[in-house]
């Protein structure tokens, strides 16, 4: 025989066992796993990457968009690349009103990234594209997390017959 009790703020099985005892036990649920990790996941999509990290990131997609990178060779370029904003696509009209995208990264390349119109819409396009693919990781972590949080709620121990 088996009857559910209320005991401190949970829900625990009492059974009857065949020699009269009664026996009382609360089915293991995790309760905090899931908050534990939402709580880790947030955190994790807070934080900010580095300097090095954000450079890593973007030159590879300026190149590949059509950028070209102009390195500064004289003490006098480079005190000029480390005025101006760092790892921030930029533009400037060029003489016939045309805008210029450039980058400045006076820390890692030492270097400065120069792009047109349709280079820009390229790299835009790269940038979605990266955007999504980790949209796309971070749901399927998240489904694992979830089926993986499933298999240990199937493992735990489950009472035979009814629950009153």
């Amino acid at each position: 025989m088996q009857c559910c009790a209320f005991t401190g703020g949970a829900l625990a099985t009492l059974a009857l066992r065949h020699d009269d005892e009664i026996v009382m036990y609360q089915p293991y649920r995790p309760r905090l796993t899931p908050i534990l990790l939402s709580a880790a996941l947030a955190g994790c999509s807070l934080l900010k990457p580095s300097p090095q990290q954000r450079a890593e990131r973007i030159e590879p997609m300026l190149s590949a968009a059509g950028f070209s990178m102009r390195i500064a060779n004289t003490p006098d370029k480079l005190d000029h690349l480390k005025s101006l904003p760092q790892l921030q696509v930029k533009y400037y009209p060029d003489e016939a009103g045309r805008p210029k995208y450039w980058m400045a990264d006076a820390q890692f390349c030492q270097c400065l990234y120069l792009g047109d119109e349709p280079a820009y819409q390229k790299y835009q396009d790269l940038r979605l594209q990266q955007r999504m693919a980790e949209e796309q990781r971070a749901a399927a972590q998240e489904q694992e997390m979830a089926a993986q949080q499933y298999q240990m709620e199937m493992m735990t121990p489950w009472v035979y017959g009814p629950v009153w």
